[in-house]
């Protein structure tokens, strides 16, 4: 996907830069006097593709719905009517609801466990950013961030769309409407969850 290409590109440079800042000497007299805390750029960047990626899921959901409802509406408009025209739109909406689904189950398989593979190494990269004593840390948080990742993202979000969907190729509206309508609010009882999880790696930085 173009848009994760292009996610990647800015990850890997802002990755650069931030290894960059970390081996780079510190500028004649820029600690004089000052007691603050180094910050950790290899770290808050490892943190920050973190959130990055859950919240590129709460987005994606939203879009899911939000593009399955459109169909819905369309369908509803037609479905009864005996006019040719209609019931033409009617088989076009159809094959909206049949590329939907392919595009769901294709991400699925290959995006979102691209996403669980980089979670993993992120886990190894935040690592080697912060102190020993906190390696247990990170790497517990980060596979119940995984974990949650699993759970509702490839568990409920996607095989509720993918059924969603496959209700839709029959024009089944209601079918629908019943399986996604309970959706927006598990998008955020996931990220409260995911909150839970995330809310002490920001400051390992």
């Amino acid at each position: 996907m173009k848009a994760r290409s292009r996610v990647a590109i800015v990850f890997a440079t802002a990755l650069a830069v931030a290894v960059g800042l970390v081996s780079a000497p510190p500028a004649a007299g820029s600690m004089a006097g000052s007691d603050r805390p180094q910050r950790n750029p290899l770290c808050e960047v490892s943190v920050q593709r973190i959130a990055d990626l859950w919240g590129a899921m709460e987005t994606w959901a939203g879009a899911q719905k939000e593009s399955g409802d459109a169909v819905a509406e369309a369908m509803s408009q037609m479905l009864g009517s005996s006019d040719p025209s209609d019931l033409e739109v009617l088989e076009m909406q159809k094959e909206v609801a049949q590329d939907d689904l392919k595009r769901v189950r294709d991400f699925q398989a290959r995006e979102m466990q691209a996403d669980l593979s980089e979670l993993l190494r992120l886990s190894g990269q935040l690592r080697s950013s912060v102190p020993r004593k906190h390696h247990s840390y990170v790497k517990a948080r980060v596979a119940k961030i995984r974990s949650l990742y699993k759970e509702h993202w490839s568990g409920v979000f996607a095989s509720t769309f993918i059924s969603a969907y496959q209700a839709l190729t029959g024009a089944d509206i209601q079918g629908w409407a019943s399986l996604t309508e309970p959706l927006p609010a598990k998008v955020t009882l996931a990220h409260d969850a995911f909150d839970q999880s995330f809310r002490g790696l920001p400051k390992l930085c």
